[in-house]
């Protein structure tokens, strides 16, 4: 259930500089152009929540831009995110484009939980952000990598799930359904997560990587 078609504001301190439709990839791109043109601070807020910047970019004094986004309360599956990647060095948001610089896994509503630093250029940026807009949950679990995915069945308008089971050298099992419905998104996800760790428990062996072509082969 991708979230990738949202109206941000943009705007400084002082005014609204533009409405734009699009991701947040979108957003982090505006803004970057926006900098190149001014050196007041520029922040993308949602449309319907302008008090609340989700991305703020500057330069400092050696011309240096600056991409930051924050984690608000209230951010259900991205949270989880968040919290799964402050676990694991080296504390990046999955994609790795950026950092977390801080978090705190509760705090009173309206109040910040994390900020995270831009490490790549704008344009190196996916189209969907996998921690906030793509709707999969990723898990780390013992020397294994779980993301499960929510899927809609339509017919039943209820929702289910596939998880995928990779390692850190990029070795995967195959998409696997868990062939059982629910009421939300959400419970659907976790039964995925909760399949999957009970498969990597029972023992998992993940598929041999492919030899890389070129190059001298012995």
């Amino acid at each position: 259930m991708p979230n990738d078609n949202r109206e941000f504001q943009i705007q400084t301190p002082e005014r609204t500089l533009a409405v734009i439709k699009g991701s947040l990839r979108d957003a982090v791109l505006e803004i970057h152009q926006l900098l190149s043109m001014t050196n007041a601070v520029v922040s993308a807020c949602l449309k319907e929540d302008p008090s609340r910047p989700i991305v703020t970019g500057y330069m400092d004094g050696s011309g240096r831009t600056h991409i930051h986004r924050y984690l608000n309360s209230g951010s259900g599956c991205e949270f989880e995110n968040w919290l799964d990647a402050d676990r694991y060095q080296p504390h990046s948001l999955p994609e790795g484009a950026w950092k977390i610089k801080r978090f705190v896994s509760a705090a009173p509503p309206s109040v910040v939980l994390g900020e995270a630093v831009l490490t790549v250029l704008p344009h190196e940026l996916p189209k969907v952000d996998f921690a906030q807009e793509s709707g999969i949950r990723r898990k780390h679990y013992s020397r294994y990598i779980v993301d499960a995915t929510p899927l809609q069945v339509a017919e039943m308008q209820g929702w289910t799930a596939q998880f995928v089971i990779k390692d850190k050298d990029g070795r995967a099992l195959d998409p696997t359904e868990i062939h059982a419905c629910y009421e939300n998104a959400d419970r659907a996800v976790e039964m995925a997560l909760s399949f999957a760790e009970t498969t990597i428990d029972a023992g998992v062996t993940l598929p041999e990587l492919e030899p890389q072509r070129g190059g001298n082969v012995p």
